[in-house]
């Protein structure tokens, strides 16, 4: 789906993998989409430790998980989560969330804000870049 999108994909087998990826080039993404469940660390783990070595300067970081509920929507907002997304996901809603994410005005108001840190529990992980927008989806970002 994300290919459809016009996203250029990375894949990380597993959270630690994705934290070496971003660690090793945050300027190479956009976004980050992270699955909670993951081996060797999850990615609520994996945010957490993107954000502490980062802060700012690392990409926002999407939870895409089969997990739902309040209480994981706010384990994930302690975790430095710059959002939350259900799966399966809705191809219209995952690009406005893309769009929303990725949109000047987020990332200015996000460089602002001081990361959090919290380590929590929570297959794999995808960093995303778009170098032509997203895709033939007309959705304007919404407003913060």
């Amino acid at each position: 789906m994300l290919e459809s999108l016009d996203c250029t994909v990375d894949v990380a087998s597993h959270g630690l993998e994705a934290v070496t990826m971003v660690k090793a080039a945050p300027w190479a993404y956009d976004l980050v989409l992270m699955d909670l469940r993951m081996p060797v660390m999850d990615g609520i783990e994996a945010t957490v430790k993107v954000r502490r070595e980062l802060g700012a300067a690392g990409p926002p970081v999407l939870a895409f998980t089969a997990e739902v509920g309040s209480e994981v929507r706010e384990v994930c907002e302690e975790a430095g989560f710059d959002g939350f997304m259900s799966k399966p996901a809705d191809r219209d809603a995952l690009a406005a969330e893309l769009c929303r994410l990725t949109a000047p005005d987020y990332t200015a108001v996000r460089a602002a804000k001081p990361a959090a840190a919290a380590v929590g529990k929570a297959k794999s992980s995808a960093s995303l870049s778009f170098p032509g927008g997203v895709g033939d989806v007309d959705i304007p970002p919404p407003s913060l």
